[in-house]
């Protein structure tokens, strides 16, 4: 699942705890630790809206013909977006893209001298990976606990309908909050 801008500050926080809490890693009294991780956290889903804005933006200008020949505007959306990634360097596949910031951050840390440790340098990176992973299985939790209330919804809502989007994504945050994620 996706990380929101909003989740930044709270994914940066809870690398940060996890560094801390392990015996193989020590870290600076620094301040910025948190602030470090979520800029970088950050920086990255900034370039992934400005790939999606500039994949709609394309779709915008073919959207005659688009509508001509009768294609899949989500499937184009996917090909566009997967083409631009790769001109920006930026990568989709979710794990691979943790990992990626996981080395980000901890190559950070490492220039600032805020973080020293005496095993590899892939056990550290794995902390802060496990840390992306933790807030995605938080995520899924609340997105099922929801898609479980939309299922004993008084009126049936239409999957993918405004109403239904609204609907859901107030349920969403309401289950984000109840677990103090945003």
């Amino acid at each position: 699942m996706k990380l929101k801008l909003q989740n930044a500050p709270y994914v940066a926080n809870q690398i940060i705890q996890d560094l801390s809490r392990s015996p193989l890693v020590r870290l600076g009294a620094s301040s910025k630790l948190s602030k470090t991780a979520e800029n970088i956290i950050l920086e990255d889903m900034r370039l992934e809206l400005r790939i999606e804005n500039e994949t709609r933006d394309i779709l915008e200008e073919y959207q005659d013909d688009i509508d001509d020949m009768q294609l899949d505007e989500r499937d184009l959306f996917n090909k566009i977006k997967r083409q631009l990634s790769v001109k920006y360097n930026f990568e989709l596949d979710e794990k691979d893209r943790y990992s990626k910031l996981s080395h980000e951050i901890l190559d950070k840390l490492l220039a600032e001298d805020e973080v020293s440790f005496v095993v590899s340098y892939n056990d550290v990176k794995n902390i802060i990976h496990a840390s992306f992973d933790k807030f995605i299985s938080f995520q899924n939790v609340a997105r099922n606990a929801v898609l479980e209330k939309l299922e004993n919804y008084k009126r049936r809502l239409i999957p993918g309908s405004d109403e239904y989007e609204v609907i859901f994504n107030r349920l969403y945050e309401e289950e984000m909050a109840k677990k103090g994620l945003i």
